[in-house]
C-alpha cells in the first residue's frame, strides 16, 4: 500500500475537530431554531451545527483552535437567545447556637 505525500500532509495538518452540546432557551418555533444553526453556522472555527427545538440543545462541531464553547454561547446570545451556563455552588456557614 502506497501513500501519496499529499495523504500525509492532509492526515497530519487536519486537526480533529471538537464537539460541544449547549442549551439553548428563548426558542419558540421552528424559524428560531434556523436563525441559531444559521448563527452558529457562520461563527469563525464553526464546522457543522444542528439545533433541536424538542430538546433545546445545539450540537456543534468546530475547530478547537479557533472556536471555544464559550465564544459559541456568545454568538447564541448575540442571535437573541440564552444559554445558562453553569451556576458556582454557593456555601453559607451558618452559626452553631
Amino acid at each position: 500500500m502506497s501513500t501519496t505525500t499529499a495523504e500525509v500532509f492532509s492526515s497530519v495538518s487536519a486537526p480533529q475537530p471538537a464537539h460541544s452540546e449547549l442549551p439553548v432557551q428563548g426558542m419558540t418555533c421552528a424559524n428560531c431554531v434556523l436563525r441559531v444553526e444559521r448563527a452558529l453556522k457562520a461563527a469563525p472555527g464553526v464546522q457543522d451545527a444542528h439545533v433541536n427545538f424538542v430538546t433545546r440543545r445545539a450540537s456543534v462541531s468546530y475547530d478547537p483552535a479557533t472556536a471555544t464553547p464559550e465564544a459559541l454561547a456568545r454568538v447564541i446570545e448575540a442571535a437573541g437567545y440564552e444559554v445558562p451556563r453553569a451556576q458556582e455552588a454557593v456555601t453559607t456557614e451558618l452559626p452553631i447556637v
